[in-house]
This record gives structure tokens, sequence and C-alpha cells, in this order.
């Protein structure tokens, strides 16, 4: 196998258990969620080491091998490397060495003389989140090292999925206030991906998930709002066939509330000022954005409401009333 397959396949182990990680975290499963990071990134510095055809035995703290590399200064001659190089492989040391420390205490616990402490009594949600974020920046320095090379398409195209997931998940650690929730959403955008591929744009979450408002998940009492942007829908009985047929195939959870719609669509809610579409840009959270195009909309949404002077009321959305213009 060639370095370049070597690293490719340790990319595609890395987002496997990135994204294993993000959900067990947001399930509440700390100490999972900690291990599955630890492992993402030792297989994103192996696979930094696999591309750069360095030999390496079975280990658990490669980032130390990469230490090594930057202390050698032949090595530097011998991959090329330059200052941005470095700085780059600096910053996966240092926050992966803050996941490699932890060992093996998210999976068995800590043993004292008189008892182990188990793994959930060491990891609460804070330390996770600490320890996760720290993992995501390490994988982001990771693909902004591969992205200094010319790299094989397959590789360039593994390091772009791993660039897209790690930027998701540190806008998402913080965003949703009911996290029992996100884990669901990111399994349905994950379906959704397979399905629509490039063609998905954008999921804005709205309503009382958003909002902090919904009440436990294991209730189901709680429907999760859900805007999806996908390009070239199909008309819209068409569509909402579509929508059923996915559903059922997929086994996709039904308090799950999709509305599919395009870009342009969305645009034209707002022209048309819809007041549920008002109320989902304003207090909505967006989940996945690849391209920026719901952020955009977004944007041209708040800039509208201000220049034009809409006022959000307890009974909805008001315009003001121009001298002369008559009311229908």
């Amino acid at each position: 196998m060639s370095n370049f397959s070597k690293a490719r396949d340790k990319l595609k182990m890395v987002l496997d258990d990135l994204r294993r990680s993000i959900s067990r975290y947001f399930e509440g499963d700390f100490p999972d969620s900690i291990f599955r990071m630890q492992l993402a990134v030792e297989n994103a510095c192996k696979s930094i080491l696999s591309f750069l055809g360095v030999e390496y035995e079975l280990t658990h703290f490669p980032s130390t091998i990469i230490s090594h590399l930057l202390s050698d200064k032949s090595a530097f001659k011998r991959y090329g490397f330059k200052k941005e190089h470095t700085n780059y492989l600096l910053q996966v040391i240092t926050y992966a060495s803050s996941l490699e420390t932890q060992g093996s205490m998210p999976r068995y616990g800590w043993e004292t003389e008189e008892r182990i402490i188990l793994p959930r009594e060491i990891y609460d949600e804070n330390l996770a989140k600490m320890l996760i974020r720290d993992g995501l920046l390490a994988l982001k320095n990771v693909s902004k090292f591969f992205k200094l090379f010319e790299l094989p398409g397959d590789v360039r195209t593994e390091v772009e999925k791993l660039n897209h997931e790690v930027e998701r998940a540190l806008k998402n650690l913080d965003k949703i206030p009911c996290k029992e929730y996100l884990s669901l959403i990111e399994n349905y955008i994950h379906e959704l991906s397979e399905i629509f591929g490039e063609k998905l744009v954008g999921v804005l979450v709205f309503g009382s998930v958003a909002k902090g408002l919904a009440k436990p998940l294991a209730k189901a009492e709680s429907d999760v709002d859900l805007i999806i942007l996908i390009k070239d829908l199909p008309p819209l009985k068409e569509r909402i066939a579509l929508q059923v047929s996915i559903v059922k195939e997929r086994r996709l959870p039904s308090i799950v509330q999709p509305i599919f719609m395009t870009p342009e669509e969305l645009r034209q809610h707002v022209r048309a000022r819809a007041g549920w579409v008002f109320d989902a840009l304003h207090d909505g959270v967006v989940i996945y954005d690849p391209e920026g195009a719901l952020s955009f909309i977004r944007k041209e949404f708040f800039e509208k409401i201000k220049k034009e002077k809409v006022e959000r009321k307890p009974y909805g959305w008001v315009w003001p009333i121009k001298a002369g213009e008559k009311l229908e």
C-alpha cells in the first residue's frame, strides 16, 4: 500500500471516530466521547506520518513521533518543511497531547487503593467539552497541514471532508441549548448528505429545540423543526412523496419535521413576509452550511428587517405604515 493510500484510509477512520465522538458528547456519554476523540486524533497524527513515509510501531502517542521529526534538522530538508508546516504541526502536538495524556481513563477509570473511580465520575460536561475542543483544534491543524501540499484527488477529498466536519462541530459545540437533540439532528443530516450529496446546502433548526424550550428527548413530545435547503428540488407534489419515501427507507425519526426548499424559495418566503419564516430565521440555529448559502440568506434577512424598520411584537411581525399607504 502506498503512503498516500495509508494516509487516505487513516483519514477515513478519523472521520468515523470524529462523528461518533460528537454524537456521544451530545448524548451525554462524555467518557466515550473523549475516547472516540482520542482515536480520531491518534489516527490523524498517524495519517501525517503515513503521508510523509515515516515508519512507526504500534503506539497511542503518535504526536511524540511528530515532535521528534520537528527536532530533527535533517527532516526539514527531507520533507521540504517550511515555517507554516512547522507551525501547524506544533499546534497538532499541543492539542493532541491533552488527549493523549488522558491515557486509558476514559475507558477504564482511575484505580486507587480503595476503589476504581469510574470514567463518568472523572469526566463531566465541562471537562469533556474542553477535551473535545482540543481534539477538534488538533484535527483542524492536521487539515491545514495537508492543504500545504499538492495532494492526490482521493486524499484531498478526505481532507476537505475532515475540514468541513471539524468546522461544523466547532460551531455546534455551544449552539443548541437542548444538547440531547443535536446528536439526532447530526445523524439526520448525515443521512440526507448521503442521499443529496453536494445538493444539500443548508440545515436550520428552529422552534422549541433552537430556543431551548424543548421537553426531554425521551418523552418525544417536542418536534424537531428543520428547514432543509436543497438545490434542484422537484415540484411540491413530488417533493412531498420524496420526503415520505426518505423517512420510510432510512427509518428516520418521526419527531423530526423537515421542510425541504431551495435557497431561492426561502428568499421568496422572506419577500412574501411569511411570519413563520421570519421567526425561523430570527430564532433558528444554522447547523449545516457548507457553502455559506444559509448564513448569507440570514444576513439578507436581518439587513431587510433593519432597513424596513420591521418590529417583532407578541402577535407577530409589524411593518411601519408609510404616509398615504393603504391598508389591505
